[in-house]
């Protein structure tokens, strides 16, 4: 089975939905991370949605796993924008009415940022997404 090679922007993907997966282990608010009660599953969205983007990017570009073009009706850089800006209004909702942000917000914050980045390139027809 042969793989495709990662573009910038896949490889971005990838990074973001790390980050946004480190980030909900650490302090969300106060003292407690986007998986302890309370939270669930509001906050925990915010990393299965950076998961649902990096997964299958890291599934079909670097383990060379054949997904479908489509899902219904919408391919992977349609689905991976919406959940991307999903992450990001509710990373940055969270910001703004937090009294006590923690490092786990800040980092979800970025990784979101990031993964909005690397969904929205291809879509722009960015020169790097075409690398």
């Amino acid at each position: 089975m042969e793989r495709a090679k990662p573009t910038p922007t896949d490889l971005i993907l990838i990074g973001a939905g790390a980050v946004m997966l480190v980030g909900s282990f650490l302090d969300f608010s106060g003292d407690t991370n986007a998986w302890g009660t309370g939270w669930l599953p509001i906050v925990t969205l915010i990393p299965i949605y950076g998961l649902l983007m990096a997964v299958p990017v890291a599934l079909s570009k670097l383990a060379g796993v054949k997904l479908p073009d489509l899902v219904f009706g919408f391919t992977w850089a349609q689905i991976n924008a919406v959940l991307a800006v999903f992450a990001v209004l509710m990373s940055a909702g969270w910001l703004v009415n937090s009294d006590d942000a923690g490092p786990g917000l800040w980092l979800m914050l970025i990784g979101s940022a990031g993964a909005l980045y690397g969904s929205l390139a291809p879509l722009i027809g960015s020169s790097e997404a075409q690398a």
